[in-house]
């Protein structure tokens, strides 16, 4: 019987990448907030206030809701992240 280990969990294969390259990974994630924050209130105060575009927020959170389900999954069946050439 084979055992489904999540990514970044001690058994998976991934998670020495993970420990190894942590302070890279914080940096980036910090990188990332820095640029997706002030991105986000500008566009409650703005665009998404109104009736026209006030759909921005639920659309943007399933799009993360799905991306983040997928790619558990696929990592669950083993399939790569790799892009085709």
């Amino acid at each position: 019987m084979s055992q489904n280990v999540l990514p970044g969990a001690p058994g998976h294969p991934g998670a020495a990448f993970w420990a190894a390259n942590r302070i890279a990974l914080i940096a980036l994630a910090i990188g990332l907030v820095a640029l997706y924050v002030p991105t986000i209130v500008d566009f409650m105060r703005g665009p998404w206030r109104g009736d026209r575009n006030s759909h921005g927020p639920i659309v943007l959170a399933l799009s993360a809701w799905y991306f983040y389900f997928q790619t558990r999954r696929m990592a669950r069946q083993g399939q790569s992240f790799r892009p085709r050439p």
